[in-house]
């Protein structure tokens, strides 16, 4: 099959069929290696790097400096539960009660924290 180079930006292209492509497993996105071999240009689709997993035991079994013996943190002494109560609904006019009796703030709550943090009190 014959075609011609197409220019794309400062490169040239050559556009693959989908036949070709589908041949070879092309596809957008996938990696190729170029190569001029006698004058011909040889494009071979690059084979998907595998990454290799690892286990823990095996990371560990790497390390050859700074190993510490394993801790032993002995027995549990406690653990902590969540407490099912249920909650406890809020009365709006008791609420407004409550806030009614509040004095107003003076200043805005940026100056206030502010003016703490610079006060140092936390």
């Amino acid at each position: 099959m014959r075609t011609e180079f197409l220019k794309w930006g400062n490169s040239l292209a050559l556009r693959v069929p989908s036949a070709f492509a589908k041949e070879l497993g092309a596809a957008e996105g996938k990696k190729a290696e170029m190569t001029v071999e006698n004058g011909a240009l040889v494009v071979k689709v690059a084979a998907p790097k595998k990454r290799r997993r690892y286990s823990l035991e095996q990371l560990i079994e790497q390390i050859t400096e700074n190993r510490h013996p394993e801790i032993d943190w002995d027995k549990a002494v406690a653990q902590i539960t969540a407490i099912n109560r249920p909650r406890k609904r809020i009365d709006p006019t008791e609420l407004r009660a409550m806030t009614s009796a509040m004095p107003l703030q003076r200043e805005s709550a940026r100056d206030l924290v502010r003016r703490i943090r610079d006060e140092d009190r936390y």
